[in-house]
Parts: C-alpha cells; structure tokens; sequence
C-alpha cells in the first residue's frame, strides 16, 4: 500500500502531517532560531515574522482535521496553495537578506523548502486521487 493511496482513504492524516511540519517549522523560526539568529544571519523581527505563517497554517490545518467531511478537495487545495505561499516568501525574505544569510540560513531554508516541496507533492496527488473517486 503506497503512502498516497493510504493518504486519500483517510485524509485527515495529511491534515494532521502538514499541521505538525507547520508547527515545527514555527518553533525552528520563531524559538530555537531566534537565540541563534547570527547563526542564521536574519534579525529576530524577520524570523518571528517568518514564524507567523506556519502558526496560521497549523490552525488552518487543525480548521480542517476538525472538518475534513466538508469540501475536502477544496481544503486540501487550500493547503497546497498555502504551502507554496510560504515558500515563495521564504525564498523572497532569503533573497532579501542574501548579504547578511549566512551558509546555516540558506541550509535551514533550502531543507524546509524542499520538505514542503516533497509534502506539496503528496498533497497533489492525493487530490488528484481524491478527484477520480467523485
């Protein structure tokens, strides 16, 4: 049994995978990087700024575990467009800063974009499986 076939039976597993990446990624940015933010090489504004999205996403996330009857097709959408929001200002705010990024930054934020990437994946094509069983 394939991880995506097992996530379009029960699909409030994804809500419940994107929900706990967004709050991990909320506790790196806006907790543990933030002590180390030379490391990083971004202000502890900009990292608790960054910290916002994810924690927005987890409550949108939990939103939909809680109500994963109703347009689940449409909510799961709503996921991949969010994901791939944050990653666009993810690359933005590294490019913004790219003089003052250190090797640490560009690491943390390369491995959380492709992670989301990878997720984005899977989440497109449990949608995709979701549309051909209407």
């Amino acid at each position: 049994m394939s991880i995506i076939n097992d996530l379009s039976r029960t699909p409030h597993k994804l809500f419940l995978i994107d929900g706990f990446g967004a709050l991990l990624s909320a506790l790196m940015l806006g907790g543990v990087l933030v002590r180390f933010n030379n490391l990083v090489g971004l202000t502890s504004n900009v990292l608790f700024f960054l910290a916002l999205f994810p924690v927005v996403y987890a409550v949108y996330d939990l939103y939909c575990y809680r109500t994963v009857q109703n347009r689940l097709i449409q909510k799961t959408k709503g996921i991949i467009m969010l994901n791939i929001l944050y990653s666009c200002i993810s690359i933005a705010v590294v490019y913004l800063y790219r003089e003052s990024i250190t090797i640490v930054g560009h690491c943390y934020f390369i491995s959380e974009i492709i992670i989301i990437l990878i997720l984005v994946g899977m989440e497109l094509k449990v949608v995709k499986q979701l549309q051909t069983q209407e």
